[in-house]
């Protein structure tokens, strides 16, 4: 596989793992991990975080 297509692929997982969070935020998703409820500012970092890399890889993979 070329460097590009593999920065590809993962800058647009990233993306689907933003819009993931952006969505749980929006539509107010609970989400429980055992007995832990994990708060909505989790996700804005999470959305954050992932967004962030995606951006970061499709401007790689432009180059």
């Amino acid at each position: 596989m070329k460097p590009k297509t593999y920065i590809l692929i993962t800058a647009t997982l990233l993306t689907v793992v933003a819009l993931l969070h952006a969505a749980r935020v929006v539509f107010h998703w609970p989400v429980q991990i055992g007995t832990w409820d994990i708060p909505m500012w989790l996700s804005l970092v999470g959305m954050l975080f992932a967004g962030t890399l995606a951006s970061i890889g499709f401007s790689l993979a432009r180059k």
